[in-house]
């Protein structure tokens, strides 16, 4: 292996010494550090096993350490050839299931001018008993040992030779910076750093090809990829694309929005969609559903790609997407009803089904019965990947849970029984031990159904399960009939602390308006037993939230949307901060369903995309007619009730 990548040293021979009772490598010479930089070194001062006198007396290893000691930082151009190298390097390693658990700066070395990584000592594979090593600064939060957890000690390692700052100070940069000649160049690395560097893993680059696909982009002056929440669910029929920029401060309170552009595309009709980067060009696209077809219509309405599905297929669904490797698109999982039972098959671009993935449910006959891929979760964040889906069953009947697979085949792991419907996963460390719960809520519809458990479908819960069997470790009633309860994680600070909320909103008789528009919702903060510790009323139905840090603190906000088309902001003390009220052209019974945040105009600021819909609400999920709607801002005009896609800051 060594051999394979020229950023791995090179071991030309290990051994055993039985006289003195130990193991021993011959590896690659290192440069001299006293010579000049960068100087290529002869072949003759590569290590000779037998000889005592290989280099002089005076010899030091040249490593990025000493360099860093003599240069204070490496110019970018340094700084790109370094983590190219590394990055190569670190690819060649994970391919083989194996992961370094050191990496930092003295275990760089440089061979003949060019960086090499070094200390092989605690190379481990994956499938090792995990223990805790490394060196502190470099260790991520969940802890060593996989290739996510390399990569960020690789991110830290070059924020160290880029900036000139002790890894400890990350993510603080220089406050000379304006002063730097490479400043752009440094502050696009800072991008990649960063994203390397993420507390969480599941947002880190999936694999060290990942990242070095980024560097190249860096080297050829290209954007970055960005990586798109997929997950959300949005309402594409009768709707608008609303898009807000965010730029420190979320819209104020009587603010308008600006128009930026309406795209009209007939292949929009249908409720539900998934806002992914279909064809791997780096922008999102919207999949969709129309009638017995799969759809994949760009953000300027052009029809990417299309699928027939056959005549007998009931109640498709598109959910959810990953993101794919460079230059393939996304993953889009895809649901239906057969004769068998619900199936879930991937497709990818030209909206093929992919070959030997499809997973066959089979149930007890009943009619209606849907799995619904919810998310993809690493418990463990050791690259042993799950997928979540939300089994439910028609009015009255069972089974309902939330069912747990195997991503790479259609192997089921576990399963959680329930009597209302399950939706909207999330992951969370309940009790510190580096692997996270899963927590989910639900639906409550009211159909008279009661579960083993004592639960019933006439409130709403939130559940906490070990993901490893799917056993409940509590659940927490926090809604009556037809409320629909949603957990929220947070991040708290810097460091990647988080906390645990949930929304709720509710559709009670006592509470319904005219027009059958529920009327009353909630936020709370749940502490790790799932005992309720704060609360934020709203009078209105509470639909749906994301998280984003607004105020460049380090802390997400909580971003909610509410019944009539309102956004409101709380702080993770549920501190209503800030919100935007529609103007009267919007009806009690518009709601917006939250996409995401990304750059999705691609000019290098991100923003808040929601989904505007005008529709009946008797009961959640129930769609019914509604009237087409005008609305204006800023002297600009857009349909809501139309079927397209609207882009507003």
């Amino acid at each position: 292996v060594s051999h394979d990548a020229e950023g791995l040293v090179h071991v030309y021979h290990v051994g055993r010494n039985d006289t003195e009772g130990c193991l021993y490598c011959v590896m690659e010479l290192a440069d001299d550090a006293g010579t000049v930089a960068g100087t290529p070194q002869p072949e003759t001062q590569r290590p000779q096993p037998a000889s005592a006198n290989a280099h002089p007396p005076s010899y030091l290893p040249k490593t990025l350490r000493t360099e860093l000691r003599r240069q204070g930082r490496l110019p970018f151009e340094a700084c790109l050839q370094l983590a190219m190298s590394l990055s190569t390097a670190l690819n060649r390693l994970h391919s083989q299931r194996l992961v370094h658990r050191d990496i930092k700066p003295s275990n760089i070395i440089y061979v003949q001018g060019k960086p090499k990584l070094a200390d092989i000592g605690l190379v481990t594979g994956l499938d090792a008993t995990r223990s805790f090593v490394g060196t502190e600064g470099y260790v991520p939060p969940e802890g060593p040992g996989t290739p996510r957890a390399d990569l960020y000690a690789l991110g830290k390692v070059l924020y160290e030779a880029s900036t000139g700052r002790d890894r400890q100070d990350y993510p603080e940069l220089p406050t000379n910076l304006k002063d730097f000649p490479d400043k752009v160049s440094i502050v696009r690395l800072n991008e990649v750093i960063v994203r390397a560097c993420d507390p969480d893993p599941r947002n880190r680059y999936a694999t060290a090809a990942e990242m070095r696909d980024d560097l190249m982009r860096l080297q050829e002056g290209k954007r970055l990829s960005r990586r798109r929440p997929a997950r959300w669910p949005l309402t594409v029929g009768a709707a608008a694309l609303v898009v807000f920029l965010v730029t420190g401060l979320f819209v104020p309170i009587g603010s308008k929005l600006k128009l930026v552009r309406v795209v009209q595309s007939e292949e929009l009709l249908p409720w539900r969609g998934i806002l992914a980067d279909w064809d791997g060009d780096g922008t999102p696209d919207v999949l969709s559903i129309r009638g017995n077809r799969l759809v994949a219509v760009s953000t300027t309405g052009k029809l990417l790609a299309e699928r027939q599905m056959d005549p007998d297929v009931q109640g498709l669904g598109m959910d959810l997407a990953i993101e794919g490797n460079r230059g393939q698109g996304c993953k889009a999982f895809v649901s239906w009803q057969s004769s068998n039972g619900p199936v879930v098959a991937i497709f990818q671009q030209e909206l093929l089904d992919r070959e030997g993935y499809r997973l066959h449910f089979k149930t007890e006959g009943l009619a209606g019965t849907t799995l619904r891929p919810e998310n993809i979760v690493e418990p463990s964040h050791d690259e042993k990947r799950q997928l979540l889906c939300a089994l439910n069953s028609g009015y009255g009947h069972l089974p309902r849970g939330l069912y747990s697979f195997q991503v790479e085949s259609p192997y089921e792991l576990w399963h959680c029984s329930t009597a209302g419907s399950p939706h909207d996963s999330e992951c969370f460390d309940l009790d510190g031990d580096g692997r996270d719960e899963i927590i989910f809520g639900t639906h409550a519809p009211n159909n008279g159904n009661q579960a083993d458990d004592g639960t019933d479908d006439s409130h709403g819960y939130i559940y906490a399960l070990g993901s490893n069997k799917g056993r409940v470790i509590w659940k927490t009633n926090l809604g009556p009939e037809y409320s629909q309860c949603r957990p929220v994680v947070a991040r708290l600070d810097r460091v990647g602390h988080k906390a645990l909320f949930a929304t709720v909103g509710y559709s009670g008789a006592d509470s319904r308006q005219e027009g059958g528009m529920a009327a009353q919702g909630f936020v709370v903060r749940l502490d790790n037993a799932g005992n309720v510790t704060d609360r934020h009323d709203f009078a209105k139905y509470v639909h749906d939230c994301v998280t984003a840090d607004l105020d460049n603190d380090d802390k997400q906000e909580l971003i909610v949307t509410l019944a009539g088309g309102g956004l409101a902001v709380l702080t993770t003390e549920l501190v209503l901060t800030n919100a935007w009220r529609p103007d009267s052209n919007f009806t009690t019974n518009t709601f917006l369903f939250l996409v995401g945040i990304g750059d999705l105009n691609q000019d290098g600021k991100p923003e808040l995309a929601v989904i505007s819909s005008q529709y009946h609400l008797d009961s959640p999920p129930y769609l019914g007619p509604m009237p087409v709607r005008n609305s204006s801002g800023d002297g600009h005009h857009f349909e809501l009730g139309g079927a397209g896609l609207t882009g507003v800051r």
